[in-house]
């Protein structure tokens, strides 16, 4: 499922929750390319200390991970649908 979030300067974005394909396929480029450079720090020293193995664990909560750090940095829920999913989900506490 895709949730919407919007920053505070009004910018609304798509987000993807679930399994990452990208992220099995692509490992710790994919944050990279999306511009979380926290993500792909993150994941490049787990495939290191892992020797590899995360790259097929990662997949499962990089998703989650990644709203949740979008959240830390100020960005909401921008409709209820999204609202309600992460809150069902135990992404996202919001209220509002």
């Amino acid at each position: 499922m895709k949730v919407y979030l919007e920053s505070q300067f009004g910018k609304r974005k798509g987000f993807e929750t679930g399994f990452s394909f990208y992220n099995l396929f692509f490992g710790s480029w994919y944050p990279l390319f999306k511009g979380d450079y926290k993500g792909f720090f993150i994941q490049t020293l787990l495939s290191i200390f892992t020797f590899g193995l995360s790259w097929f664990v990662v997949p499962f909560t990089y998703n989650k991970s990644h709203i949740k750090r979008k959240a830390y940095e100020g960005w909401i829920p921008s409709n209820d649908n999204s609202r309600q999913y992460l809150i069902q989900n135990e992404i996202f506490f919001y209220e509002s």
